[in-house]
């Protein structure tokens, strides 16, 4: 059931993307959060209080990060 779960969040990231076409993955603000996102380049990450907000092009890229994020439970998803 699990598994099944972490699809749905998968897949409803990455379908939403910014105008500009970017996918945008929401992450708590944490340096275990930053570690993550230091891994990867091109990314455009805005510090939203409590949140980081993180654009990027890449299909692939984005649901990389995202499955990283939500393991650690670093992925705001509501």
């Amino acid at each position: 059931m699990f598994v099944l779960s972490v699809e749905r969040v998968i897949k409803d990231i990455i379908s939403r993307r910014d105008p500009s076409g970017n996918y945008v993955i929401v992450a708590l603000n944490n340096d275990e959060a930053i570690r993550v996102l230091a891994n990867y380049s091109n990314l455009l990450i805005e510090e939203n209080g409590p949140v980081l907000i993180v654009k990027c092009k890449s299909r692939r890229v984005a649901e990389e990060i995202a499955r990283k994020l939500l393991m650690r439970r670093l992925l705001v998803t509501e």
